[in-house]
């Protein structure tokens, strides 16, 4: 495939593991040079992994963000802790 689409795969997890699998998926992405499309509630393993952070709200796309930019996890965690 080219791309891979998973759905809150390290909610409930206990930090170690999703740490594991937060490399699996950096591994395979890399490895096979595929595009990953992650829906996942816990930012610091969207922020490992991710090329492009968006975050929707009711259906919208809310904010947009390079995880490498200097204001990215200010701007997240606002955006999801506060509206």
């Amino acid at each position: 495939p080219r791309l891979l689409v998973i759905d809150e795969v390290c909610d409930g997890l206990h930090p170690p593991v999703v740490a594991t699998v937060v490399e699996v998926l950096r591994e395979y992405r890399d490895r096979h040079g595929i595009s990953v499309l992650m829906v996942e509630p816990n930012l610091r393993a969207v922020l490992d992994v991710a090329d492009r952070v968006l975050v929707m709200k009711a259906g919208r796309f809310v904010l947009e963000r390079a995880p490498s930019a200097s204001d990215a996890r200010p701007a997240l965690e606002r955006e999801l802790v506060f509206t």
